[in-house]
């Protein structure tokens, strides 16, 4: 997670995120959206992009995507501009049934 663009509750011990899993025929250009965007303190980072919050933890996911985990984070590693979460993943769930998982690298380390 780059540290310019992570909000710092997401970082603290036993906090709660969602990892979306997004299936192979997902729309790229709301992928480069979310990888683009930056995730600040207060900001609306789903704003035109279709939620629901999990039932238990209240954390966002994806409605198109194929998969979630829910997961609590139990350490953080200092690596230069990013951080490296450890979590523990507590739940999942399959939204799409037979889905191939989006699979998704970068040309260089410039731009998405």
């Amino acid at each position: 997670m780059p540290k310019e663009n992570s909000p710092e509750g997401t970082l603290l011990l036993n906090a709660k995120f969602t990892v979306n899993i997004l299936g192979s025929g997902s729309d790229k250009s709301m992928v480069k959206e979310l990888l683009n965007k930056g995730f600040r303190e207060g900001a609306a980072c789903f704003e035109g992009i279709e939620i629901e919050r999990d039932e238990d933890t209240e954390c966002a996911y994806l409605t198109g995507a194929a998969s979630y985990m829910n997961c609590t984070v139990t350490n953080r590693m200092d690596c230069g501009d990013h951080y490296v979460l450890l979590a523990n993943i507590n739940k999942g769930k399959v939204l799409s049934d037979g889905a191939t998982t989006f699979f998704h690298h970068r040309q260089s380390a410039k731009e998405y």
